[in-house]
């Protein structure tokens, strides 16, 4: 491969006046020619060139500085020196494999011209690759084994080579001992991982001056040791609206220690009732007022060595509902409202939260004998759109016997069923 590289400089005249003397170089021209491999397998390169001056030629031996530029940096090679006529040969065993760019430089005389060019050898490396192979999960804290191999140019390793480990988890990267594969080029790692979640290991073959590095990853699930957490409610069953006191516990964990408490009330969103840390017995309390289905969730995060958490507790109140005698005419005695014998009672039921097309139930009762005893239940009234009820009894009366009258609320997705507390009344001629 011939190349004609070398740049023709002459020297340029300052603007102004004509020089009285003519400048350095005025009127020559340096050429260096060059023979070289563009690649190479490896070992030594031989280049083979010309230093050329115009006009006149070389007539005595010419020195050249030479340097080679590879991935490791810039390196100053030993001068050559031309013959009598221009010719010169250099050999060189380049020391990393990749591009090498040769540069030859002619400074130059009082005479004559400087002159450089650079040339490129590919110089070829050996090729390496990793496999590694991985158990898709483990556990935490308890050994496992990754397996690979190492080949250079599709072959065995010649002899033993070592490999950097590196393992990544959510606490941060952690190096591993190194690895030595065999000279069949296989390896093994075995580590037991502290932290739960992925983790990703990382082995690195760095290679060296020939041979290329390589670099291959694998991820391995760790489970997370499992978290004790418990939630409970305690509420009055039988009031509507009650106050409901909410403990979560928090069993042993690593670092966290922090629980967060939610309600999400019936046709609500959630809520954040609290989020703190628990206390030295592993408890997170605090209160919330209800009316309707409300579900409360305790929340653990997790930690590096325990796994996240999420416990539920859910508390359905009664729903409150009242009644009130309201017509026809009556008279009061004490807490009974007295109706002529003829008259129908009428009841009418109020149920809070309101809802509508729950059914309502009415039952009454006399006292006879010593007991109440049910002489009437009603089939299902469904509520009005005011959340509103009504009942008119027109069963048997008997003057001068205790009556009474109560409502049930038959439940709903929002509130368990309840009865309202009982209405009195008699009849009179």
């Amino acid at each position: 491969m011939v190349a004609v590289l070398g740049a023709a400089l002459v020297g340029v005249a300052s603007p102004g006046p004509a020089a009285a003397v003519p400048p350095p170089y005025a009127g020559t021209s340096t050429f260096i020619d060059l023979n070289w491999p563009a690649t190479s397998p490896g070992g030594p390169v031989e280049f083979d060139g010309w230093l050329a001056f115009l006009p006149g030629g070389v007539s005595s031996a010419q020195t050249l500085h030479v340097s080679r530029q590879d991935a490791l940096g810039l390196h100053a090679l030993p001068d050559v020196t031309t013959d009598a006529e221009g010719h010169f040969v250099l050999s060189d065993t380049p020391i990393h494999h990749g591009s090498n760019i040769y540069t030859f430089r002619y400074p130059g005389t009082e005479s004559q011209a400087p002159a450089s060019t650079s040339v490129t050898v590919l110089v070829d490396g050996t090729t390496s690759e990793l496999t590694l192979t991985a158990p898709s999960t483990g556990k935490r804290a308890a050994k496992l084994t990754l397996r690979g191999t190492l080949t250079l140019s599709g072959k065995p390793v010649p002899a033993p080579w070592t490999l950097q480990v590196v393992r990544k988890d959510a606490a941060g990267s952690t190096k591993l001992p190194a690895v030595t594969a065999t000279s069949a080029g296989a390896f093994s790692v075995s580590d037991t991982p502290p932290v739960g979640g992925n983790n990703t290991y990382t082995v690195t073959f760095v290679g060296d001056n020939f041979v290329t590095g390589s670099t291959r990853s694998a991820v391995v699930s760790i489970a997370h040791d499992p978290t004790t957490l418990r939630l409970t409610t305690k509420a009055d069953p039988k009031k509507w609206a009650p106050k409901v006191t909410v403990t979560a516990y928090l069993g042993k964990t690593h670092t966290n220690r922090k629980v967060c408490l939610y309600a999400k009330s019936h046709g609500e969103g959630q809520r954040t009732l609290k989020c703190g840390y628990v206390n030295s017995s592993g408890n997170l309390k605090t209160t919330d007022l209800i009316s309707t289905r409300t579900v409360f969730t305790a929340k653990f995060t997790g930690d590096h060595r325990h796994a996240p958490a999420t416990v539920t507790s859910v508390v359905k109140p009664p729903a409150n509902v009242t009644v009130a005698l309201i017509s026809p005419s009556y008279t009061k005695s004490g807490k009974y409202r007295v109706f002529k014998r003829k008259s129908n009672p009428v009841t009418k039921s109020w149920v809070s939260p309101e809802t509508k097309g729950v059914c309502m139930y009415y039952t009454v009762q006399k006292y006879t004998s010593g007991k109440w005893r049910t002489v009437s239940t009603s089939k299902c009234h469904k509520l009005n759109s005011a959340s509103q009820g009504k009942y008119t009894y027109k069963g048997k009366r008997t003057v001068g016997v205790n009556y009474r009258v109560r409502a049930k609320f038959a439940g709903n997705t929002a509130n368990k069923a309840t009865n309202s507390y009982w209405e009195y009344f008699r009849f009179r001629n």
